[in-house]
């Protein structure tokens, strides 16, 4: 990691100087200062900004690393963590525009993350694999071809991608919540809330692991145990989007019922559960 140093401007040494005439007032030379105040300011939100990162605090490191680079555009450092931080927070557009202002290899990395993302890249796995050569260590690559690997029906070697992803690093928790997505896309919903439940005592404050937790105790029927501590207009979200993945399964009437579930918690009717549940009903009377 680079350490970028404040430039301090020396005085302008004057080579030669003639003497002043007695007649002429005597001009005083000073030499331009740069204000500590300003330096202080850039290293402090710098460290700030990698701690968030590092937390996992995404946003807040943003905000940061923005500030660093809008006050020095060459600080190298700030402008691949406001770029790093760009990417993790789902702006990916603004991510890559940072990333191409960049050489090194950690940029190059993220312009891969960036094109893998946006589908602008003909073969994702391809892409990764190559990068995965040089960026072994950088568990957003194994993650990343993890999700392609899963959109590909290749549930087994996904999950060996996760497990490089948590042997490269990762925050706490991520590892356990990705493997339970895989089982999830999978229909075993018993698997998967074993590993959502491992996130959730790794990392208790993410709200994501929770939602994914009870999401898969809602797929399973234990409804009452799902939404139990939540606010109605959460637990309609969560029964809604259970609902969907049921119904992406063919599991017909459990979809029905979370949906219907969704409908009575949500605080205003919500057109698209009812349309939801029309669709589930045709296609229940069809199959009689």
């Amino acid at each position: 990691m680079r350490f970028y140093f404040p430039i301090i401007l020396l005085p302008i040494i004057l080579m030669s100087v003639q003497p002043a005439k007695a007649s002429e007032p005597e001009i005083e030379v000073r030499a331009f200062e740069q204000s500590s105040t300003d330096v202080f300011d850039v290293l402090t939100q710098i460290m700030q900004a990698d701690a968030a990162y590092a937390a996992g605090e995404y946003a807040a490191a943003l905000e940061s690393y923005r500030f660093v680079y809008f006050h020095d555009r060459g600080q190298e450092r700030a402008t691949l963590g406001y770029a790093n931080s760009a990417l993790a927070t789902g702006q990916i557009a603004l991510a890559d525009s940072l990333f191409k202002t960049l050489k090194s290899d950690a940029a190059r990395t993220g312009q891969v993350l960036c094109a893998v993302m946006q589908g602008t890249t003909a073969h994702p796995e391809a892409a990764l694999r190559l990068r995965l050569e040089t960026a072994a260590d950088d568990s957003r690559v194994w993650n990343a071809l993890g999700h392609v690997l899963d959109a590909d029906g290749r549930g087994a070697q996904a999950r060996q991608a996760y497990a490089m992803a948590g042997l490269a690093g990762q925050r706490a928790g991520l590892t356990e919540n990705n493997l339970g997505q895989s089982f999830l896309m999978e229909g075993d919903w018993d698997t998967a809330q074993t590993h959502f439940t491992r996130a959730v005592l790794q990392a208790p404050g993410q709200a994501r692991f929770d939602n994914n937790r009870r999401l898969t105790m809602m797929l399973k029927g234990n409804f009452a145990e799902a939404i139990s501590g939540v606010a109605p207009d959460r637990a309609s979200q969560l029964l809604g989007d259970a609902g969907i993945i049921a119904a992406r399964k063919k599991e017909l009437i459990l979809a029905k019922t979370l949906f219907e579930t969704a409908q009575s918690l949500s605080p205003v009717y919500d057109q698209a559960l009812n349309s939801h549940i029309d669709r589930l009903n045709t296609q229940i009377q069809a199959q009689l």
